[in-house]
């Protein structure tokens, strides 16, 4: 008998024996005749033993040579054979026998002489404790440097003014750390605040250059490819720490770890993976109830993201949320997205390190809210093309069955196809319906053939089919109908009736394309669907009024008196002219025996004996300014006449307020000694009260004043206009934030537009815009019934036209040309709604269409 054939294992117990260990630090898998063995390392056993139901399980299961039985504390252990083993580890192969045994005890262990062999134990003579110990201890002193911070010459340290509230409970703690760090020498006492704070460079720069270390804060990471490589840089590590004056704290450093946690990851040998405690928190963690949840479940996974791949995707639905105009809405999407990532970061995979000895790939991918990379390392590993997540040639490529039958995926997915369509919102007859027409249609057979036979380059497609080659991989035929994840493509022929179901409740264009995309889909739908809500008569006669534009405020003029305002006004059955001077913001009444424009003219003739013939007279499109008896005075006084937008108010802001002003002032049982206090009082505007600017001294009132104050003084121009741009400022910020105001876009000569007239509530009426004014948001436009007319572009709704607009003719003072596609009859007069005249000309022949109109066009603000 070979006496290597059996062996005695010395007196050890049964008890022992029979408690068989699982420390997992004792375990190993390795390969073995090509299926994976667990072994336990058993540095006490002489040979490698392994259980019958093990030996049973191998892919290869070997003959097994002749092998007597063995002794063990237990008793006897009977021996079924043994047989040569293949293994390997890092990269080595071995060979050694492994003895098979039966009975209560039979385990697989490997033998002290293979685990030596294979490197996974080594044996130490000594250990060296006291291997610099001094570098561990309480604190220690960094000798360095020392740092100086340069600060900019305005900068002010940042210091707490006020103490920090400590608990009466937490106070003795407190006060007992502040001293031992006192006496330590860890923090002195001072008594003004410092100009900076400890910074952590020092660290980085002491190990800086020194392979296997990394300094993140105050923490050390010392890392090596073998034992003694580790051992090795961990030892200079300590060497510098030590010379430099520092202490460890040995209760926090951790040595030889196979894995460890730093900074949220696991790094170990096989790569780098999520903290399982911060996995365990994300997926613990409720869904957010708002915004701000929201933002901090986000920041937990986004910390993590990097080991989820496409991302971006699966938290759109969530991410969505976060925009500023949307409704926070957690539905089912939001929760089966939430769902997916925690399930996904579970299951997360190791990233492996970056060698740079190996090719490296970079695959990337975009979409339309998301990018994504991967860095790619190849490794020559075969994986089956069913589980790779970005395909080869083969996987786009697949062989048919030998058998010629249907693959279990190509099953799976049919079932899964069926069950979409089977719960399609469609009766049968519709289903068919759309059936017929895909077969008939000139796009979809071909979207069909290619989505059985394969996709080619998108440059060698037809044109036609350009479309649908983004959507190439969600598209799917069940029963000659084509899908769309899982909504119906719709042939051609059915989706002019199919725009009409999805807008038949009139609803706006979001909630219009988002029914849609619960069940329908073809190329440029939302481009379709919008072409159909913009076009609807019903959707555009029923509109809102359209938003307010921002302010536009009148420049200042050089001087009083140069440019003013006039409005009528009724007050107690009687007329009243106000005239506002822009500059001085004073204010003339008048009262009228009638609103005719001889009235008019003879009150204003009245006030520029007092004050002079402005420049400029701004007033609304009421027939006593547009008459020709008003224009005749407008030319022999030479000033100019500006005229607002009819029906629009606001863009005569200055007597519109100046009304409001002197019906105040009416009211008083003393309106004379009322209109005398608000011409002494300082407008808000200039500073200045208007009859100082407008004679150059405070004038005496009622109460009691200087000489001094009276004596005439000239005031500073510059003061002036420096007042009243920050004061119109002002009023056009909150104007502007308080009715949200935006600019609304400009409309060219020709484009189709809606009236809303005065009174009505509904865009009735239908134009199209001849041209635009020199006075900024009005236009000149020519309704249906031929009026030509002035409006602000508040009143104008544009309409969708096929018309190519022309190029703009801008509308001058007082006598300028508009162009218009409609054709004039000859000598035919367009009268406007605000008593103007417009005479119209007859173009030449073979020529465009033109139309010569005379205008007083005024502002519009």
């Amino acid at each position: 008998m070979d006496t290597n054939d059996q062996f005695f294992l010395g007196a050890v117990s049964k008890d022992v024996i029979e408690q068989f260990s699982t420390d997992e630090d004792w375990l190993i898998n390795l390969p073995v005749n090509g299926s994976t063995v667990e072994f336990k390392i058993d540095t006490g056993a002489d040979i490698t033993v392994m259980s019958q139901s093990e030996f049973n399980k191998l892919q290869h299961c070997p003959h097994l040579r002749k092998s007597p039985y063995i002794t063990s504390p237990g008793g006897k252990v009977y021996c079924t054979g043994k047989f040569l083993a293949s293994s390997q580890h890092k990269g080595q192969k071995y060979k050694f026998w492994i003895t098979v045994i039966t009975g209560p005890y039979a385990h697989n262990l490997l033998s002290g002489s293979v685990a030596r062999k294979m490197g996974l134990v080594k044996r130490v003579n000594s250990l060296n404790t006291e291997l610099l110990e001094d570098v561990f201890g309480d604190v220690g002193l960094l000798k360095c440097d020392p740092v100086k911070i340069e600060l900019k010459a305005n900068a002010e340290p940042y210091s707490l003014t006020t103490p920090r509230r400590v608990p009466f409970p937490l106070l003795p703690k407190v006060e007992a750390e502040i001293k031992r760090m006192l006496e330590s020498g860890i923090i002195e006492e001072v008594t003004e605040p410092t100009d900076w704070c400890a910074p952590m460079r020092p660290m980085s720069e002491l190990l800086s250059g020194h392979d296997g270390v990394v300094v993140m804060m105050d923490d050390i990471l010392v890392f090596g490819a073998s034992k003694e490589e580790h051992n090795k840089r961990l030892s200079r590590v300590l060497e510098i720490v030590k010379a430099s004056g520092l202490k460890l704290n040995k209760q926090k450093c951790h040595f030889a770890k196979p894995e460890i946690r730093y900074f949220g990851h696991i790094i170990s040998a096989e790569g780098m993976r999520p903290d399982p405690d911060k996995v365990k928190a994300i997926t613990d963690m409720p869904s957010p109830t708002n915004v701000e949840e929201l933002r901090q479940v986000l920041g937990l996974i986004n910390y993590v993201g990097r080991f989820i791949p496409d991302l971006s995707s699966k938290l759109h639905a969530i991410t969505e949320l976060l925009k500023k105009d949307n409704r926070w809405i957690w539905d089912h999407a939001q929760e089966q997205a939430f769902r997916e990532v925690k399930a996904m970061l579970v299951s997360a995979p190791a990233l492996v390190y970056y060698d740079p000895k190996r090719e490296t790939v970079v695959s990337a991918d975009a979409s339309s809210f998301g990018l994504g990379a991967t860095l790619l390392q190849v490794v020559a590993e075969h994986v089956p093309g069913k589980q790779m997540v970005i395909a080869d040639a083969l996987s786009r490529n697949p062989l048919s069955n030998s058998d010629g039958g249907i693959d279990s995926t190509d099953k799976e997915v049919q079932v899964y196809l069926q069950s979409i369509l089977s719960n399609v919102p469609a009766s049968p007859k519709r289903v068919e319906e759309i059936r017929s027409a895909t077969q008939q249609d000139e796009e979809l057979p071909r979207v069909i053939s290619l989505i059985h036979k394969g996709w080619p380059p998108k440059h060698s497609l037809h044109h036609t089919l350009h479309g649908y080659y983004p959507a190439r991989s969600q598209l799917s035929e069940v029963d000659g109908l084509v899908l769309y994840q899982d909504r119906l493509v719709i042939p051609a022929a059915l989706r002019p009736d199919v725009l009409n179901r999805i807008h038949e409740g009139h609803q706006g264009l979001t909630k219009c394309r988002a029914r849609a995309k619960m069940s329908v889909w073809w190329p440029r739908i939302s481009k379709d669907i919008a072409q159909v809500v913009n076009t609807c008569k019903f959707c555009i006669q029923n509109k809102p009024s359209q938003r307010h534009e921002p302010l536009l405020t009148s420049p200042l003029p050089d001087g009083p008196w140069q440019r003013i305002a006039a409005d009528l006004c009724e007050f107690e059955k009687q007329n009243y002219l106000i005239v506002a001077d822009y500059y001085s913001r004073d204010i003339e009444t008048g009262r009228l025996p009638s609103t005719t424009s001889r009235q008019v003219i003879g009150r204003l003739k009245s006030m520029f004996v007092r004050w002079g013939i402005p420049l400029e007279l701004v007033s609304d499109n009421a027939t006593q300014y547009t008459s020709d008896e008003f224009k005749q005075f407008c030319e022999e006084y030479g000033f100019n006449h500006i005229t607002s937008s009819p029906h629009f108010p606001q863009a005569n802001g200055a007597a519109e307020r100046a009304v409001q002003t002197a019906k105040h002032i009416l009211k008083q049982a003393d309106p004379h000694l009322a209109l005398m206090c608000y011409r002494a009082t300082p407008s808000t505007a200039t500073g200045v009260s208007p009859a100082k600017i407008m004679t150059g001294r405070h004038i005496r009132t009622t109460l009691p004043m200087l000489r001094d104050k009276m004596r005439s003084k000239s005031e500073n121009k510059q003061d002036i206009l420096q007042k009243d741009t920050q004061t119109k400022a002002s009023y056009r910020y909150f104007h502007d934030r308080h009715h949200s105001a935006r600019p609304l876009p400009e409309l060219l000569p020709g484009q189709h537009v809606r009236v809303k007239l005065d009174g009505e509530k509904e865009w009735k009426t239908s134009a199209r815009v001849l041209s635009k004014c020199d006075e900024p948001r009005s236009y000149i436009v020519k309704m249906d019934n031929g009026t030509v007319t002035r409006r602000n572009r508040r009143h104008l709704q544009p309409v969708p036209d096929d018309t190519a607009p022309q190029e703009m003719q801008p509308v001058g003072t007082p006598a300028t040309q508009l162009s218009s596609p409609p054709r004039a009859a000859p000598g035919d007069q367009s009268v406007l709604d605000s008593g103007q005249t417009v005479k119209t000309e007859e173009p030449p022949q073979h020529a465009t269409p033109r139309k010569v109109v005379h205008v007083t066009a005024g502002v519009d603000r």
